[in-house]
């Protein structure tokens, strides 16, 4: 009965890292994608979210006031030559050294499963 103990807190605890790994993961990439975002600037955005709501609508301008904008001009694509950009050949490579990666992780958590269930 020791030694089932024993395996179960080893895989107890390695669950409870994968999983605060991973919400360590989710919250750095929720942060590099918006931002870090602390409980005051939650606050303070809320609040200038309700100032704007309480302030109220300008009328739209006239015929007079209004000014002529620009014609947008179409931007030019870009002409490329007959070979691959580099930045495809990297990110080509980088896909396949993280599935490779990925693949032999998978593996070596299948063989620790393997070896604490037996």
């Amino acid at each position: 009965m020791g030694r089932f103990t024993i395996r179960f807190a080893l895989f107890g605890l390695l669950v409870a890292l994968c999983i605060l790994y991973g919400i360590e993961m989710a919250t750095s990439g929720i942060e590099r994608i918006q931002g870090p975002l602390s409980g005051q600037q939650q606050t303070e955005q809320l609040e200038q979210t309700q100032d704007d709501i309480k302030k109220p609508v300008k009328e739209t301008p006239g015929k007079e006031e209004r000014q002529e904008e620009p014609a947008a001009t179409q931007p030019q694509p870009l002409k490329r030559s007959g070979k691959e950009p580099s930045v495809d050949v990297l990110a080509d490579h980088t896909a396949g050294v993280l599935q490779a990666v990925s693949s032999g992780g998978i593996r070596f958590i299948v063989s620790i499963f393997d070896a604490i269930t037996q």
